[in-house]
């Protein structure tokens, strides 16, 4: 994705106000008719045309609500847990196999944060496996 300057989207806007179709300015100016159209959109929301910065989304699961919801449904598989925390599968795995939370018994390592939960495989898919975690 290209990154226009803020004279460069004035100089568009302008032309575009001047009176010149949109589908002709963004021939000329070689830009895309929803580039345009987003501009002009945040001209009249924003009543500017400088680049908006990205609000960073939260990329961390609570790991003590993680754990807590292990705990108190220790046949949730990895899907079911993912969409309570409205995250991905990966995600909740990743941060299960973070140490020291669960203990792997598929692969005999020992990864403890809480010694009462262990994680095991359950099933396995084509394209997925499933796991669910156990009080023990």
């Amino acid at each position: 994705m290209k990154s226009y300057g803020i004279d460069f989207r004035k100089r568009v806007i302008n032309y575009v106000e001047a009176g010149h179709s949109k589908k002709e300015t963004c021939q000329l100016f070689g830009i895309s008719t929803n580039t345009l159209y987003l501009w002009e959109k945040q001209l009249k929301e924003l009543g500017h045309l400088e680049r908006q910065k990205r609000k960073p989304s939260p990329r961390k699961l609570p790991l003590d609500k993680l754990e807590a919801y292990v705990k108190e449904h220790p046949d949730a598989f990895l899907r079911e847990i993912a969409e309570h925390f409205d995250c991905s599968i990966p995600s909740v795995w990743a941060a299960l196999k973070k140490p020291p939370l669960v203990k792997s018994s598929a692969t005999s390592s020992l990864i403890t944060r809480a010694p009462e939960v262990k994680l095991f495989g359950l099933a396995q898919t084509k394209y997925l496996r499933f796991y669910t975690c156990e009080v023990v």
